[in-house]
């Protein structure tokens, strides 16, 4: 008679843990990934130059040309309701305007990575493409946001817009040195807020399974949205600029988004 040979189970391999995938050289790439996207908005930043002070504002001309026409440029009244009747919600919108764009946007990433690993790729090379389109439209058309018309100068009309994150200080505003430095000025037009925002909205709706985070899908894109007026820092129509951003970079994207959520 033979000898029976047993074969010994195969070992499964214990799920990596949250501390291992943090540590982990996957992550570390795209940390490198960020910081390379951060360091070419900063390249089209210099590259621009102050030159683009005069095209930016002969577009947002254009911009409020555009939403008279369709009788939505009221972004001063909106600005003015808020200040005449709910002044204390200026701060809370200024905060969420110059910090939660950047955190939740950051989280939603680190959540994707660690939790949704499948379909971390595909989302994340969604938001790429938002943020590429958007970048090259600003060097391309790079537009003044609301805030600066604010009668300072014979080329800047004064059409009753406040600039809120200065006059009623949260976090930072674009008027102190490190944001005056870094930040594109003319980068009105799509608005990344509405465009980062609209891709946690997607993630957050597509991805989780809890009534409240379908919930925080939707609310976070419309608090957005009334920010950006509200704080000055961009047109109605900004917003509808990076709706069509986002359904082009959908488009691109597809295919892989398609499998994410299989």
């Amino acid at each position: 008679m033979g000898t029976a040979v047993t074969t010994p189970p195969l070992q499964r391999q214990p799920p990596a843990t949250v501390r291992s995938r943090l540590l982990s050289f996957a992550a570390a790439k795209q940390v490198l990934l960020i910081v390379a996207f951060l360091l070419l908005y900063k390249v089209v930043i210099v590259l621009a130059g102050d030159d683009v002070r005069g095209a930016a504002l002969r577009n947002s001309g254009r911009v409020i040309d555009a939403e008279r026409a369709l009788g939505i440029f009221n972004e001063a009244d909106v600005q003015r309701f808020i200040v005449d009747y709910a002044e204390f919600t200026i701060r809370p919108f200024n905060i969420y305007y110059g910090s939660v764009h950047f955190a939740f946007t950051a989280i939603m990433l680190i959540w994707l990575f660690l939790r949704r690993e499948h379909a971390y790729r595909a989302w994340r090379n969604l938001l790429a493409t938002i943020s590429t389109i958007s970048l090259l439209g600003y060097w391309l058309t790079p537009v003044a946001p609301p805030r600066m018309f604010d009668g300072s100068t014979v080329e800047l009309p004064n059409f009753g817009f406040v600039d809120t994150m200065a006059s009623y200080p949260g976090v930072w505003s674009y008027k102190t040195g490190a944001a005056e430095t870094l930040a594109n000025q003319y980068a009105a037009m799509p608005s990344l807020h509405t465009g980062w925002a609209m891709w946690c909205g997607l993630v957050l709706f597509t991805m989780s399974r809890r009534h409240w985070q379908r919930v925080l899908a939707l609310a976070h894109p419309t608090i957005t949205v009334l920010g950006i007026v509200i704080t000055g820092n961009h047109f109605w129509l900004d917003a509808v600029g990076s709706f069509a951003v986002i359904a082009v970079a959908i488009a691109v994207c597809l295919p892989h988004l398609r499998r994410s959520v299989r």
